[in-house]
């Protein structure tokens, strides 16, 4: 073989092998993971869940004065209703989700099976607690 069939060989090879490694990593790197959009969804339903809570009425009053009670402790019904009306709004959505609720006194209240996964922005009443929602992905 003549020097330029050689270095043509080489060269072949090598861009052969590039190819491989691209393939390879194009497939590998593309496995479980999220698309962007649902991630976006998911993201977007949780807020617009968290947002909604917050102009809820129970009973005599609105959401956010009953997860200032709860936290407080100044009325033991409290707790009850914020995890009712989280319940319900939950049962809208057609994902596994979450509620979780966390006082300024450090306790924390969380309800639902999802405790990993999409939170929403965390809403603050103006006691400094603070309450958001979680969807699980699928």
């Amino acid at each position: 073989m003549k020097k330029a069939q050689v270095e043509t060989m080489g060269l072949v090879i090598i861009v052969v092998l590039l190819i491989m490694i691209a393939l390879f990593f194009l497939i590998f790197s593309g496995r479980n993971k999220i698309d962007s959009t649902q991630e976006l969804f998911l993201t977007m339903k949780a807020n617009n869940l968290a947002n909604s809570l917050r102009y809820v009425n129970v009973g005599s009053s609105n959401f956010e004065q009953k997860v200032i009670d709860c936290c407080a402790g100044l009325d033991g019904l409290a707790c009850t209703n914020v995890e009712e009306t989280a319940e319900s709004g939950m049962a809208l959505i057609d994902e596994n989700t979450g509620f979780s609720v966390k006082c300024f006194n450090e306790e924390s209240y969380t309800y639902g099976d999802c405790t990993i996964g999409v939170n929403s922005v965390s809403i603050t009443v103006s006691s400094s607690d603070v309450y958001y929602v979680t969807i699980c992905r699928k």
